[in-house]
């Protein structure tokens, strides 16, 4: 008895093409998408050219961590701590130092009544409020994180005709 015989028009190129797509989704795809939305957060952060009022805050922004379905973005950390308030707003609070007794730093504008500028030391310090500054949620909010992620598909496709 004869056995069928099923021949499919277009099957290496085909082929060719799943084998091209079958890593998209891999971490390195979420790393370069988390990078693209770590570079739109940076252009949107605050920027202090004297590294007083944010001090390195633009640098803090990097992706932290990425798998095969998520990437973690961070800003701050533990030497940056100020990246939340300025992320969401801060309200007025005391500052007291934790491990010296008293705090120091530079001050570049003091009132005129403090004295000329330069380096002060406090045992405390009235910290005002300070209104948000968002560069993550604007970033949330617009960036469409699907548009790399099929155009990086639709190129290994195509590429693979």
């Amino acid at each position: 008895m004869a056995r069928a015989v099923t021949v499919i028009e277009g099957l290496p190129q085909l082929q060719r093409r799943l084998a091209a797509i079958t890593n998209v989704g891999d971490v390195s795809e979420m790393r370069a998408v988390g990078e693209e939305f770590a570079a739109s957060a940076k252009r949107l952060a605050p920027y202090d050219p004297d590294n007083t009022r944010y001090p390195h805050l633009r640098d803090s922004i990097r992706v932290a961590n990425a798998g095969v379905r998520e990437a973690i973005i961070v800003a701050g950390g533990e030497e940056r701590p100020a990246a939340r308030s300025v992320e969401r707003s801060a309200p007025a609070h005391q500052i007291t130092p934790r491990t010296k007794r008293r705090l120091g730093f530079f001050w570049k504008n003091p009132p005129p009544e403090v004295g000329p500028p330069g380096m002060y030391s406090f045992r405390k310090v009235n910290h005002p409020a300070t209104a948000a500054q968002p560069f993550f949620q604007p970033v949330v909010d617009t960036i469409n994180l699907a548009t790399p992620l099929k155009a990086r598909i639709v190129a290994r496709w195509n590429g693979a005709a």
